[in-house]
């Protein structure tokens, strides 16, 4: 393990949110929409799972991504960090998403959806490096 790995330690914080069979979060319900809280290791994927009765236009912000990386000053610094938030459909435990893209906190994407159950994943994609973890947050908008 080069020396950048070993120096990037993860902030461990505890979720307000209750964890759902281990497949992320449970939601917290806010004015037409979700919120989502869950952690993401080094090549791990977590998901959400949402029902939508209606077509629905659904907004998908990615609101905090928390890593602490300490160097060798001892100063502490908050890199950028992208990871791969998608969306899709369970199946077999897992979300099989049908898009998925880089962003990055305040990133956001938009989706127009049938009525149906989906799965909003997120997992790392490829820029963290091993052992490490990120916390991270979703609000999930819904307008009709």
């Amino acid at each position: 393990m080069n020396a950048a790995k070993r120096l990037f330690l993860l902030a461990t914080l505890t979720a307000t949110i209750l964890v759902a069979g281990g497949c992320g979060s449970s939601p917290s319900n806010a004015d037409n929409g979700l919120s989502f809280a869950g952690q993401v290791g080094y090549r791990g994927e977590s998901f959400h799972e949402i029902n939508l009765t209606k077509v629905t236009a659904v907004t998908i912000d990615l609101v905090r991504v928390r890593p602490l990386l300490l160097d060798v000053t001892g100063r502490t610094t908050t890199p950028t960090i992208t990871l791969a938030v998608g969306i899709g459909q369970v199946a077999a435990g897992n979300c099989e998403e049908t898009s998925r893209f880089n962003i990055a906190q305040g990133g956001r994407l938009f989706y127009s959806l049938n009525a149906r159950d989906y799965c909003i994943s997120v997992a790392d994609n490829g820029s963290l490096p091993e052992e490490a973890k990120v916390d991270y947050a979703l609000e999930v908008k819904l307008e009709n």
